[in-house]
């Protein structure tokens, strides 16, 4: 028997090569003949011209290091199967090319550098790569099989998070183990079963990951995808296109013959379907068929490799297409060690069965299928630890935060991510979303509280654009900071109460919500905890980033805007500009709406930390400079930027001025001084008044003085008084510490330049002062007897008394100075007479019944507190 095997053996090997070994009897027959031939047209007509040079040398090193580190080293690595005949082919070529070069060396081409090699030599080194990888391949295959009990038994340890998918990783190392230990003389199929988003494709992935990681270096992983085949005709020439081509990278001989059966199978198919393959086979073809089946299978067993084809998304498929890639896995493509992973919808691949008239639908599947590993849903804590891993993975410098966030710590309340994300799929579609946006404001936004923003987008879009859109649902409060007050954001409550904070269960959005019923109570429980989390109640924040400062809400929402605020790295590039390309970086930013953007990184800049004292004196100068040109839009505050100067000038002096504290205050006064009228930089100085004592670095008066002066200013440009000129006034009123002889207190005081400045104005617009100086009662006509008006408390702070006001009223060389007519002089003169002795009456009030009124700017001005107090 062993002798009849050997026989057929030599048959075979004769049959496969006849044509190399007539070659081989031609060349020992006739070789002298064939040796003066190469002499003569090979030797003398081309070898002999060719010269031995240095750059020929390094040509042929180069070929040499090329071929072995891009061909021979990335072959060997995936154990390269070539063919035997091939072999023996190459064999033939390699035997005579070495009688050649030892025969014939004289007449050969040695190289400049080294003489005993020549350039002949390429030419061996070529025929040797595939000598070199059939052993080495074959040494390989020796060790395995020496080794491959030890690995059956070993128990793979599963060491990243991603392969312990809880109800996942028992079933992957089952398929994988099983795949691993058997060989087939048919194919084997396995089938992942499970409804929408449930995790097929990512068991899929981690099959193919968990056997890549294997110490079995002996499978073939294809991925084969139907659904982007355009008809179901496609389907299998798609099917062997695909088979062929990744063989082809382990077998050139195998991939041809792959290649040669797909054809023939396509051309049969055309004149009928999959179906009728078996069929034909019965007939002229059969032999030729079955002879390339069973030629492919034989070259399978040789390669020892296990064939691992997974097929994805079967149930996007027609009726029709579902059931020509059964029949190529039970059929047609029934190859030795080929291992099919298929995932699909039972319940779909079972009604689209029903739908072609398949009797016994599920025997069907089952007579395909060795095995079907159903998946179970993921459980919450498989869908946290999973949503966790992903994150993770597409951000690993934020492990940290999104630790705490799926593990519920360092936030407000746990949130329950399973009513959220309810499969994989979800967990992918709202990883990638995530990531797309938050990449473009990673350095502008917190990522605690983004996360979590994007969440409700993803889960409850309606309540985000209600965020986004609806202002009213959100609150701004004001707490005080360690150097200023900053506005944070609460839920609006469902009652308007600013006193109150309230978290979501009191509050106005949880009502609307509740009144949608499209939400659960428990989606609705779950939809508080995150907006608990990003508007806690009491306003506290963990960053100068955070949702919850007023600032910075709109950045939150940047994907669904026009434009964009000023980013961080922006703002970097910024600081470090000279101060007229500040100055016009500002102004463009002015005109695009971004000036909010700027001042919250200048509020918000370590000032102590500055480079230098320019970039110190610049950003300074710039927080004045947007003061001036600022709106009534603009989010203002003075504190901080008092923080920053004058505020703490020993701390800023001894820093960039080294202790010379004084011109730390004139480089501010120098600014404030110049600075155009704008209320901004009045109240910078009312905030110097307010906060400081005087001592040897303060002289308040040379902060007064800035603001009368533009008060002054305002009076000799104007000859009608407009609400700047009340309001240029009353900022003219300062502190100053009044000490007794038992008590030393604080009192207000207008500075006495003001009330010059003012007495002067008076002469100019006589009747708008006195109209100004008629008050009406603060609940003035919320009922009908509410109705009465008095007179300004101010007036004796201004005269010294009602009395000295009455004098000049009446003085005829005061009336004489009026520079245009009065109306209302007399009638307010009579005013004043009504009301009594004012110096020594604390009511000040009357009826307005009791007095004449006729002066058409008075009755305006009692009208519109009217309209006023009843809207």
């Amino acid at each position: 028997m062993k002798l009849s095997y050997f026989n057929d053996k030599i048959k075979e090997f004769i049959d496969q090569n006849k044509i190399y070994i007539f070659c081989v009897i031609i060349l020992i027959a006739f070789f002298d003949l064939i040796s003066v031939k190469f002499q003569k047209y090979i030797v003398e007509e081309i070898l002999i011209h060719i010269n031995s040079t240095y750059l020929l040398d390094l040509v042929f090193a180069i070929f040499i290091f090329i071929t072995t580190l891009y061909y021979l080293i990335p072959k060997v690595k995936i154990n390269y199967y070539i063919k035997e005949n091939q072999i023996i082919k190459t064999s033939f070529i390699f035997i005579f090319l070495i009688i050649i070069r030892f025969k014939y060396s004289h007449n050969l081409l040695s190289l400049k550098t080294y003489s005993n090699i020549y350039y002949f030599d390429i030419l061996i080194f070529i025929c040797l790569i595939p000598l070199l990888l059939f052993t080495l391949n074959k040494v390989k295959k020796r060790k395995k099989r020496q080794n491959e009990k030890i690995a059956f038994t070993e128990d793979v340890s599963i060491k990243s998070v991603e392969d312990d998918l809880l109800v996942l990783n028992n079933s992957i190392e089952n398929v994988k183990r099983k795949i691993i230990n058997l060989d087939n003389e048919e194919s084997i199929a396995f089938g992942i079963t499970g409804k929408w988003g449930e995790g097929k494709t990512s068991f899929m992935n981690l099959l193919k990951k968990s056997i890549l990681n294997s110490k079995s270096n002996n499978c073939i992983i294809i991925d084969f995808n139907p659904w982007l085949n355009i008809s179901s005709e496609n389907i299998a020439q798609d099917f062997f296109n695909t088979i062929e081509t990744d063989i082809n990278k382990y077998s050139f001989s195998i991939s041809k013959d792959i290649k040669e059966y797909g054809d023939s199978v396509i051309k049969l198919d055309k004149t009928g379907t999959l179906e009728n393959i078996i069929n034909i086979l019965n007939i002229r073809n059969k032999k030729n068929q079955t002879e390339e089946f069973e030629k492919i299978n034989n070259t399978l067993k040789e390669i020892n490799k296990k064939v691992i084809v997974f097929i994805d998304d079967l149930d996007r498929l027609q009726p029709s297409e579902i059931l020509n890639i059964l029949k190529l896995i039970r059929n047609t493509a029934n190859f030795y060690n080929f291992y099919y992973i298929v995932a699909y919808d039972k319940d779909y691949i079972l009604e689209s069965l029903n739908n072609l008239n398949i009797p016994n639908s599920n025997k069907y599947i089952e007579k395909i299928f060795v095995e079907e590993i159903k998946l179970l849903p993921l459980t919450p804590d498989a869908i946290k630890e999973v949503s966790k891993y992903i994150m993770i993975n597409h951000h690993p410098d934020n492990e940290e935060d999104i630790n705490s966030i799926f593990n519920g710590v360092n936030i407000y309340h746990t949130i329950n991510f399973k009513d959220i994300l309810h499969n994989i799929r979800d967990i992918k579609r709202f990883a990638n979303a995530f990531s797309f946006n938050y990449s473009s404001i990673k350095d502008d936004v917190v990522f605690k509280d983004y996360l979590i923003l994007q969440l409700i987008k993803f889960k409850y879009y309606n309540v985000y654009l209600l965020l986004f859109k609806g202002g009213y649902l959100i609150q701004s409060k004001s707490y005080e900071s360690v150097s200023y007050y900053e506005n944070f954001l609460t839920l609006a409550p469902v009652k308007s109460d600013f006193y109150n904070d309230v978290s979501f269960k009191e509050s106005l959005i949880k009502n609307i919500i509740e009144e949608y019923k499209i939400y659960t109570e428990k989606e609705i429980e779950t939809l508080g905890n995150l907006l608990d989390n990003i508007f806690p109640e009491y306003g506290y924040q963990y960053s100068d980033l955070s949702i919850n400062k007023s600032q910075n809400l709109s950045r939150y929402f940047r994907e669904e805007l026009n434009t964009s605020d000023v980013t961080k790295s922006e703002f970097n590039n910024f600081i470090n500009l000279p101060y007229q390309e500040m100055v016009l970086r500002i102004n463009q930013y002015s005109s695009e709406g971004k000036l909010n953007s700027v001042l919250y990184y200048l509020y918000n800049t370590n000032y102590h930390n500055l480079d230098s004292k320019k970039i110190y004196e610049n950003l300074i100068s710039i927080c004045f400079y947007i003061y001036e040109i600022s709106s009534d839009f603009i989010n203002i505050n003075y504190k901080t930027l008092w923080y920053n100067t004058i505020g703490r000038i020993k701390e800023f002096g001894d820093i960039y001025y080294n202790g010379n504290y004084i011109e730390l205050k004139s480089f501010v006064l120098n600014i404030l001084n110049k600075a155009s009228y704008c209320f901004s930089i009045i109240h910078y100085c009312k905030m110097v008044d307010e906060n400081i004592y005087e001592n040897e670095f303060y002289n308040k008066d040379e902060f007064y003085n800035i603001v009368v002066n533009f008060f002054k200013n305002f009076n000799k440009n104007n000859e009608k008084i407009n609400s700047d000129f009340w309001g240029l006034f009353y900022n003219c009123y300062f502190k100053r510490w009044k000490t007794t002889d038992n008590s030393h207190f604080e009192e207000k005081f207008i500075h006495p330049k003001a009330i010059e400045i003012f007495k002067e104005f008076m002469k100019k617009d006589l009747d708008s002062i006195l109209v100004g100086f008629v008050n009406t009662q603060s609940f003035y006509y919320d009922n009908e007897d509410d109705n009465r008006i008095g007179i300004s408390k101010e007036i004796p702070k201004i005269f010294g008394s009602y009395n000295e006001l009455k004098k000049l009223l009446q003085s005829k060389s005061f009336y004489t100075q009026l520079k245009n007519p009065s109306f209302f002089r007399i009638d307010f003169i009579d005013f004043m007479n009504k009301l009594g002795d004012l110096d020594n009456n604390k009511e000040l009030m009357i009826e307005d019944n009791k007095i004449n009124i006729n002066f058409p700017p008075l009755i305006e001005k009692l009208e519109n507190s009217k309209y006023r107090k009843k809207t």
